[in-house]
């Protein structure tokens, strides 16, 4: 019981240093700090997913894929989403230099998990980087991480306590209905609440809504993705870097997931008029 409170207690004090952390870095928008942070999560992150990918023998190469995701990161630092974009083709070129193997022993594998890998750091943290700039990028990349904070915590507490009917029994047994719909509203709620009454990211009300749904959705999605990773692999963590959460991975989860839902999102409230602010 004793080692139960500590684990829980560490667990809080880290995710604490964590979020305190990409809140520092994320608070003015897309600046140097926010772009290293990132940069630092992509590096880790590609070591973890060679990891998880060399379970089976053909792991991605760490040099190729995560060069690949530096450069969609890159490219949304230059060019915003248009960037996003070139970076992904420039991603998949570098990559392609996996053909130089000298054995061409499994090379379309490795080739294959090495763009994964690329797309998935590279397109998360592209995303996360895009919502720190335009008019109100500042605001509106706050407001996307609480929100996102907000559906983890909320996810993890009602479940824990209320949680009746598994999800995903076969991926994460502890992932329940009642946690889902709880980090969902709560996102929702949170992200209208810190919108309206501490910055102000000019979205209505409704919008604002439906994008801390968006984000708990995608972060479910994120949360889901690795555990299915972790499972085929045989790991029960990512790595064990972050204390009382185990590896980088295990925190980026649904960063990497959620962030590109809310541009997705956000691009096309604005397409279709119902946003007047802008992404990168």
């Amino acid at each position: 019981m004793e080692e139960n409170k500590t684990n829980f207690l560490i667990r809080i004090l880290s995710g604490l240093v964590w979020a305190g952390v990409f809140l520092f870095c994320a608070w003015n928008g897309s600046t140097w700090r926010w772009v290293i942070l990132l940069g630092l999560c992509v590096v880790g992150g590609v070591y973890e997913m060679r990891n998880l990918t060399g379970e089976k023998g053909r792991p991605a190469e760490p040099l190729l894929s995560g060069l690949g995701a530096l450069i969609i990161l890159g490219g949304a630092w230059i060019r915003g989403a248009e960037g996003l974009a070139y970076g992904a083709l420039g991603a998949v070129l570098v990559n392609a230099l996996t053909v130089l193997r000298r054995d061409y022993v499994g090379a379309l594998d490795i080739f294959a998990r090495s763009v994964l890998t690329s797309f998935y750091l590279g397109l998360g943290t592209g995303a996360a980087l895009i919502l720190g700039l335009g008019n109100k990028g500042a605001p509106l990349l706050v407001v996307t991480l609480a929100a996102l904070w907000i559906a983890d915590t909320g996810a993890y507490v009602v479940g824990s306590l209320l949680g009746r009917h598994q999800l995903a029994p076969q991926l994460s047994p502890k992932k329940t209905v009642e946690g889902l719909v709880a980090g969902v509203v709560l996102a929702a709620v949170g992200a209208w609440a810190i919108e309206n009454y501490f910055l102000n990211a000019n979205l209505q009300g409704r919008y604002t809504l439906i994008l801390g749904a968006v984000v708990a959705l995608g972060a479910f999605i994120g949360d889901l993705t690795v555990s299915a990773l972790k499972r085929d692999a045989g790991l029960k963590d990512t790595g064990n870097i972050i204390p009382g959460h185990g590896g980088l991975l295990d925190r980026l989860d649904s960063f990497l997931m959620a962030m590109p839902a809310a541009c997705i999102y956000l691009i096309s409230l604005h397409h279709a008029g119902l946003w007047s602010g802008t992404l990168g």
